[in-house]
């Protein structure tokens, strides 16, 4: 009997040791922060400003364009002991931007957005002390404000606070600005417009010329033929949004849009078992009425 009992007392001491998972909702859980990626050391490299050559502004009015890039070497280098640390100092670079943003605003130097978007920043200001402490806080600010689009004029003020004279800016740039903007403007064929049948008139046709196929995105435009006056033997595609839209959800969700559009084998259906038993029993019950008559 003593050696039941020590077994017994074992057993219910490893039954304590076990955690059995309930399947209900653990508020406690819920409540448990996240994990994310920290890092233990973070190094920030900053560049330099400098012309740009490297995008076409779409901002600009003017025939004369220049852009901003960087520099190929950095020229400053911070290096910070924890990622909350460097996270501390970005969110302080966040807010001076939302400052400097709003300044500018006030001055009209530069052009107003929505009045949300300019209400939220001056909460975000006047909380600068809590959002400063708690950088696990998402500020919720619009792009537009921390990295808004500079005008030419900006640009060119930047490069001239950076030493960059007037004479030492190259003009060239904005030439070739002019010449990819006014290459984006002709696209497509013109041979509805010069009275013409897309691949009958030979190299006249742009796209037949080129060896592509003549497109159609809206009425005429980028090229000028219809479907009546298009012989281009490489073809002639027209702009459908259903095709995007089925490409957008592909894209989107992965293959099962294919298996969703793909039709569904219709299996064998199944027999009304009921009604047969009761068309069963009144055959029967027919049967009987017409033995009773006899």
């Amino acid at each position: 009997m003593s050696e039941n009992i020590d077994v017994n007392s074992n057993v219910q001491d490893e039954t304590k040791l076990v955690q059995i998972k309930s399947v209900l909702k653990n508020e406690t859980r819920d409540q448990e922060t996240k994990k994310s990626v920290k890092f233990n050391k973070v190094e920030v490299y900053s560049f330099e400003r400098c012309q740009g050559y490297l995008s076409i502004p779409a901002s600009d009015n003017d025939s004369s364009s220049i852009t901003l890039g960087m520099r190929y070497f950095h020229n400053e280098y911070e290096s910070f002991i924890s990622q909350d640390e460097f996270l501390k100092f970005k969110r302080k670079i966040d807010l001076d931007r939302i400052k400097t943003f709003l300044n500018l605003v006030e001055k009209g130097e530069i052009t107003p957005l929505n009045d949300n978007l300019i209400e939220r920043a001056k909460e975000v200001l006047s909380k600068r002390d809590f959002y400063e402490e708690n950088i696990e806080q998402d500020l919720a600010i619009s792009a537009d404000i921390l990295c808004p689009i500079l005008s030419l004029e900006q640009r060119m003020e930047k490069l001239a606070n950076l030493g960059y004279s007037r004479e030492e800016i190259d003009s060239k740039e904005s030439e070739d600005i002019n010449l990819i903007r006014e290459s984006r403007l002709v696209c497509g064929c013109i041979c509805s417009k010069l009275n013409m049948v897309c691949g009958e008139s030979g190299d006249l046709c742009s796209c037949f010329a080129n060896g592509i196929n003549c497109q159609i995105d809206r009425i005429k435009f980028p090229c000028s033929c219809n479907l009546k006056r298009c012989k281009n033997v490489y073809g002639m595609k027209r702009f459908n949004p259903k095709t995007v839209f089925d490409h957008y959800k592909k894209v989107l969700y992965g293959k099962n849009v294919e298996s969703e559009d793909k039709p569904r084998k219709k299996g064998r259906k199944r027999k009304n078992t009921s009604n047969m038993r009761l068309s069963k029993r009144k055959k029967i019950n027919n049967e009987q009425i017409n033995l009773d008559d006899d």
